[in-house]
C-alpha cells in the first residue's frame, strides 16, 4: 500500500496517509464497536440512518459514501458487490496507468476517507450535514491544492 502524506505545505489544514494502524483506528471508532465497549452511542450510519455503522458500510456500502466514491472512481459501479477501502486500494494498485496516476488516485481515496470521516463527525457532534456534492467539492479542491503545491506532480499538469 502507498502511504500519500500532506505535509504543512498544503493549505488545508489536514494529514492525510493511511496506513494500516489509522485505517484500523477507524475500524475501532465506528459506532457498532464503540457500542460494543459498553459506551452509549448511536450505532446506525451517519449517513442512511439505516444500517449498522462498521467500517465496511462506512467505507463504502452506504449509498451516500458510496456516491462520493463514484464521483472520483466511476469504474467502481462495474465492480459485482461495492467495494470496501481494502478493494479500492487494491483495484488502484492493479490499474494499469503511470506511477503519477496511481499516486493521483491514491491521494484522492486518502482526502475521500478524510473528508467522510470529518463529514460524519460533523453530523454526530456538530448537527451539520452536507451533501455529497458539497463534500465532493471540498475533495477536490484539497487534491487540486496538493497537486498543484507538489513537484511530483507537475507534468501531470503539462
Amino acid at each position: 500500500m502507498h502511504l500519500i502524506s500532506w505535509k504543512d505545505t498544503c493549505k488545508p489544514k489536514i494529514y492525510c496517509g493511511l496506513s494500516i494502524p489509522s485505517i484500523e483506528s477507524l475500524y475501532y471508532a465506528c459506532g457498532c464497536n464503540i457500542a460494543a465497549r459498553g459506551l452509549s452511542v448511536g450505532t446506525s450510519c451517519a449517513f442512511c440512518n439505516s444500517n449498522f455503522e462498521t467500517q465496511n458500510h462506512l467505507f463504502f456500502e452506504c449509498d451516500f459514501t458510496f456516491s462520493i466514491l463514484l464521483r472520483f472512481l466511476p469504474r467502481m459501479q462495474s465492480m459485482l458487490f461495492r467495494p470496501n477501502l481494502w478493494q479500492v486500494y487494491s483495484d488502484i494498485e492493479e490499474l494499469d496507468v503511470t506511477s503519477n496516476m496511481k499516486n493521483y488516485y491514491f491521494l484522492s481515496i486518502s482526502a475521500i476517507v478524510y473528508f467522510i470521516w470529518r463529514s460524519r463527525n460533523d453530523r454526530l457532534f456538530g448537527n451539520c450535514s452536507e451533501s455529497v456534492s458539497a463534500i465532493t467539492s471540498k475533495i477536490k479542491r484539497a487534491v487540486y491544492l496538493k497537486i498543484h503545491r507538489k513537484k511530483c506532480f507537475q507534468d501531470m499538469l503539462t
